[in-house]
């Protein structure tokens, strides 16, 4: 009987890339690609980790990543906001 391997969630690997454009366009000092893609990131990062639940796809671990950055990646970029504003 031959085993199925697992798939990678592309929804995840989706989710880490949006994480890491929201940082890298925060510390640039481009707040709102920052907060846009960070944005993006929490819905897919959120479907990656439901769809890993299957046996069948892989990419919890990389789903929590995701969620863990981008939650970091907003709060970082709302602040930077704040500081374009009040400054």
């Amino acid at each position: 009987m031959e085993k199925n391997p697992q798939k990678a969630s592309g929804s995840a690997a989706l989710a880490l890339a949006m994480a890491v454009v929201s940082l890298v366009g925060t510390y640039t000092g481009h707040s709102f690609i920052g907060i846009f893609a960070a944005l993006f990131c929490l819905p897919f990062a959120v479907f990656g980790l439901v769809f890993s639940v299957s046996p069948r796809v892989g990419g919890g671990m990389m789903s929590i990543g995701a969620v863990i950055l981008g939650i970091l990646a907003c709060l970082l970029a709302l602040l930077s906001m704040i500081g374009v504003i009040l400054l």
